[in-house]
């Protein structure tokens, strides 16, 4: 049972670090990311699953070796329960990560937010759903929400050999039926033809290009870039974003990050962007 513990042990750090560094639900869904095979629901099913074998394990473990256990938690000369210093320094220890974690002090929060840093990289335009999660929407939804019509998005899907049959259908479903993620499909629905196809190896980027400095996959996602950076790689005219801004009560300035800016206005990147490209 040592082994069977120690085992589930190891595989739940491994799939702990691994579930640290992938990418949001909304994009791993969107863009069909996999990491050896294995989506992030599957990771997560593997971090859970081993968690239980851990535990009960453990449980066992303590079962069988109780007699050595609970000896040592008693005096060896009285034979009776005695603290021992390092009961203390373990409580101690625990109680300082639980607080600092809590209270949101160095060096924890350090982690939590290398954490953040680590997934919003991979929220950039080629991975970004239109909202959250849009796989789950029925063909239909999506079209009326991008202000295309259903027809028109049924005809170019046909076009391509995948046929719908009412404007009922799933998005994730349709994709799945056809072996692609539901970003190309969502892509060949709007008539657009990018360079990716199929599922990203652990990339996230299964849209492809979509055209920019900011399509195709870059190293460094949207939100990091500052607004005179957006603006100048978008051929946009940096004065006019910030009157746009300013119009909107949105306080900006040139060297703010576009995920900055949007915290501060209380908007996701994507609708910020929209105010900065003022309909372009």
């Amino acid at each position: 049972m040592s082994v069977t513990t120690a085992g589930s042990f190891l595989a739940l750090l491994s799939t702990g670090a691994i579930l640290y560094v992938v990418p949001p639900g909304r994009v791993a869904n969107w863009t069909g990311w996999t990491l050896f095979g294995l989506t992030k629901a599957q990771w997560q099913g593997l971090h859970v699953c081993f968690a239980l074998l851990c535990v009960l394990a453990s449980a066992i473990h303590v079962y069988l070796n109780w007699r050595p256990l609970a000896g040592y938690f008693t005096s060896r000369v009285s034979r009776a329960f005695a603290f021992r210093a390092e009961w203390l320094l373990a409580a101690a220890l625990c109680a300082l990560i639980a607080g600092g974690s809590l209270a949101g002090l160095p060096p924890f929060s350090w982690i939590l937010a290398w954490e953040e840093r680590i997934k919003e990289s991979w929220d950039r335009d080629a991975a970004s759903p239109p909202i959250p999660h849009a796989e789950l929407l029925t063909l239909g939804a999506l079209a009326a929400r991008e202000g295309i019509s259903f027809d028109r998005m049924q005809a170019n899907l046909a076009a391509k050999g995948i046929a719908v049959e009412s404007d009922g259908a799933i998005v994730g479903e349709i994709a799945a039926a056809h072996g692609m993620t539901p970003s190309r499909l969502y892509d060949l629905a709007r008539g657009i033809e990018r360079q990716g196809k199929g599922r990203t190896d652990g990339k996230g980027g299964g849209g492809g290009s979509s055209g920019g400095a900011y399509g195709g996959g870059g190293l460094r996602g949207v939100g990091r870039t500052t607004l005179a950076e957006y603006c100048a790689a978008q051929a946009l005219d940096l004065d006019a974003a910030l009157a746009r801004l300013a119009a909107d009560s949105i306080q900006a300035s040139p060297d703010m990050t576009i995920r900055d800016i949007a915290e501060g206005a209380g908007l996701e990147p994507r609708e910020l962007r929209a105010i900065i490209d003022g309909g372009q």
